[in-house]
């Protein structure tokens, strides 16, 4: 995991090497060096080579993080320290509000501190899991119910639609079949008749 607090002098006397203060040491591999991304974004001390991109030194979304890890907005900047980002336009949407880029690592920590444990993390992610199936059952059960009383109550009622018919008033003469006929004006229904 990552730690964010510097390494300077600890206490009263150097730092880890002798007589050389500013030293720092990659948390990964261990080794001396000087500046690195990671540490200039989110103090975090991991040299450049040992930088794991697509782990967990990634970048997460805030918006991402509070989906995976359950955290709240106040957990972000409220608990000390506040965690630090990188601000940058949303990809998708020029017009839609800067994406806050987090470090994985720092997020999987707080979420430890604030859930106490990656048992009670996990824990926390079957129970919201188990949340979700259930209201998506309810929700079909619900709408199966709607479906079978519409069906019931659509059987016993046969809709008949009251029509008067109205004809028009020229006739039509058929002289091969020797028959009159008037057609209604609203549904297209002829009416054939003979005249005496």
């Amino acid at each position: 995991m990552c730690r964010s607090d510097l390494i300077g002098g600890g206490g009263g006397g150097g730092g880890f090497f002798q007589g050389d203060e500013d030293a720092l040491i990659c948390e990964e591999c261990e080794r001396r060096f000087e500046d690195s991304w990671l540490l200039k974004q989110f103090t975090c001390k991991v040299c450049d080579e040992c930088r794991d991109r697509d782990g967990k030194h990634g970048l997460i979304t805030k918006t991402d993080a509070k989906q995976e890890y359950f955290l709240k907005d106040s957990d972000f900047t409220s608990r000390e320290p506040p965690l630090r980002c990188i601000v940058k336009k949303n990809p998708h949407n020029n017009n839609w509000g800067d994406m806050k880029l987090f470090l994985r690592c720092q997020i999987e920590d707080r979420a430890i501190e604030v859930w106490g444990s990656e048992e009670a993390v996990e824990a926390e992610r079957d129970r919201r899991t188990e949340q979700k199936v259930k209201s998506k059952k309810r929700t079909f059960d619900k709408m199966i119910k709607e479906l079978r009383m519409n069906a019931r109550s659509s059987l016993g009622k046969q809709v008949r639609l009251n029509h008067t018919h109205e004809f028009e008033e020229q006739e039509e003469y058929d002289e091969e079949r020797d028959v009159y006929s008037k057609k209604c004006k609203t549904c297209d229904h002829v009416n054939e008749y003979e005249k005496m």
